[in-house]
């Protein structure tokens, strides 16, 4: 499906070409993209083509809720932890077969945003980038986040650990068990993709859920923590 000023299907094969984020199509749409501030590479947004233009906020919930708007965006990015949270009645397929076999296989349940197979492809993932346990001061337990996330349900870490802000990814941890999940929460300090690694860093002994873009830079520039 297209914007009346530029194919989407061609931002998406600007985004490909160039390069686990996902780009998703509105309804009801201007040119526009919107995205979660940091996560798009600086060199992509640069050269976003005309007449699109790029809005970037920092809650990765607000870029969800700009799916509902009218008119709405013709792309937002998000993790797909948040893309999952988008209503699917809001969006478009992507309509681009040429890109869509390009997928890796393991891809291809993203792109349908984890629905049914032989549902519409609705997002197009760009990107994939794992998460990482990251701990300070905690030598105790260096061993047990080797083997598995179990370790967050320590009960030394009981209300000091920093979680991700997508709900999708905290479930993920606990591969959806209920009971887990609950305790799972009840350790929590904050769920905080952003700031995590400040706090970690801060308050020094709380661990963090992060992803490689949020900490690797900070790990090049000082150390491992």
């Amino acid at each position: 499906m297209t914007s009346p000023l530029f194919p989407r299907r061609q931002v998406l094969r600007f985004g490909a070409a160039l390069g686990l984020g996902c780009l998703a199509g509105c309804r009801q749409t201007r040119a526009e993209l919107v995205a979660h501030r940091g996560d798009l590479p600086k060199a992509w947004v640069a050269q976003l083509p005309a007449p699109w233009q790029g809005r970037w906020l920092e809650d990765p919930a607000a870029v969800v809720a700009s799916a509902s708007r009218s008119p709405a965006p013709g792309l937002i990015q998000c993790l797909d932890g948040w893309a999952t949270t988008v209503p699917v009645n809001t969006l478009q397929p992507v309509g681009g077969p040429a890109l869509l076999a390009r997928l890796e296989a393991k891809a291809q349940p993203v792109s349908r945003l984890f629905g049914p197979v032989g549902s519409a492809a609705v997002a197009f993932p760009w990107a994939c980038s794992p998460w990482l346990l990251l701990l300070r001061r905690r030598d105790d337990l260096v061993s047990r986040a080797s083997e598995d996330w179990d370790v967050l349900l320590d009960p030394s870490l009981k209300g000091g650990v920093v979680l991700p802000s997508s709900p999708r990814v905290v479930i993920d941890l606990v591969q959806g068990d209920p009971a887990r999940l609950r305790r799972l929460r009840a350790q929590a300090l904050a769920y905080d993709d952003r700031e995590g690694l400040n706090l970690l860093l801060i308050i020094g002994s709380c661990p963090c859920c992060a992803g490689i873009p949020a900490c690797g830079p900070c790990c090049q520039r000082r150390g491992h923590p």
